[in-house]
């Protein structure tokens, strides 16, 4: 495991007691990328055990609560942008395969769709210009706002061969998220037009 057992039950008291730390968290993140750069390293490292990898740390920051993400030091922790990255991937792998990512690789993806929905979801809730800067700094990664929004476009345009794919349903409430609140890299008119592709999107898919 690349969680070690006593991060994992911090995070779980943490949900009860609420005493994990901003600095106690960027430690655990330091050591999931430690642990993770060591199986990197591994020769014999398998797609498999690098996925496993992957997915256990995913877990471990869905379990933080989701307003603890919003601090400005954990936002800026490396971990984060490998988190961003790695979603990147994947959009680009189901992009350009034209196909179904596989089973771990969606489950992890979403996985991360849930993270930043949740962290989403804390800031909007709060109805606080800062929590709303930081749900930016999270989660409006133009690349990554980029990435989802070719995405919407080219599943809008192919709904007949994708419209079984959970993924589908994870990168358009993805974008909803993503949208919703202030213009961040496009305008208003723009977003809604993306927004209504996706409810369009789920309406076309649900009644199929």
């Amino acid at each position: 495991m690349i969680v070690k057992l006593t991060n994992l039950i911090a995070i779980q008291r943490d949900r009860f007691n609420n005493k994990l730390s901003s600095n106690d968290i960027c430690i655990m993140f330091n050591d999931f990328l430690i642990e993770f750069e060591r199986i990197e390293k591994n020769g014999t490292a398998t797609t498999k055990l690098f996925l496993d990898a992957v997915e256990d740390i995913i877990d471990a920051v869905l379990s933080i609560l989701p307003y603890k993400l919003l601090d400005p030091k954990i936002l800026a922790h490396p971990l984060m942008h490998f988190i961003h990255q790695l979603t990147i991937t994947i959009l680009d792998n189901w992009c350009m395969s034209h196909l179904r990512v596989n089973i771990q690789e969606t489950d992890i993806f979403l996985k991360i769709v849930l993270i930043f929905v949740h962290v989403a979801e804390q800031a909007s809730t709060s109805n606080n210009d800062e929590d709303e800067k930081r749900k930016k700094d999270l989660l409006t990664m133009k690349q990554l706002l980029f990435k989802v929004r070719q995405q919407i476009d080219d599943i809008v345009l192919n709904t007949e061969r994708r419209s079984n794919d959970p993924n589908i349903w994870a990168v358009g409430l993805l974008m909803i998220k993503l949208l919703q609140g202030p213009p961040f890299y496009y305008n208003m008119g723009n977003n809604q037009r993306l927004i209504n592709d996706c409810k369009f999107l789920f309406r076309t898919i649900y009644y199929q």
